[in-house]
């Protein structure tokens, strides 16, 4: 199994800065790495926009690892259990 891989990204991911996250995701995954970690501890809204990028990523990587996301927010929690998301990614 490979080692994860943790981006932690120190801005909220909304649509202003998704295409910084989208990069940073791609760039790993392009470079062949199954087992990413996204790092909340630095995030405190996600939007719409955020969430089709975790969805993307999680999509092209989920069958070697499930997309992992750790320090999560409550409230961010509560969006992802509201949207279903909490049951396709891993978090901790």
């Amino acid at each position: 199994m490979s080692q994860a891989i943790t981006i932690q990204p120190d801005y909220d991911i909304t649509v202003s800065k998704s295409d910084t996250l989208r990069d940073e995701l791609l760039r790993h995954i392009q470079a062949g790495e199954k087992h990413i970690v996204i790092d909340f501890s630095s995030v405190q809204i996600i939007d719409s926009t955020g969430l089709s990028v975790l969805i993307s990523a999680h999509n092209t990587i989920k069958e070697e690892h499930p997309l992992e996301l750790v320090n999560v927010s409550d409230d961010i929690k509560k969006l992802l259990a509201i949207t279903r998301l909490d049951k396709h990614f891993k978090i901790n």
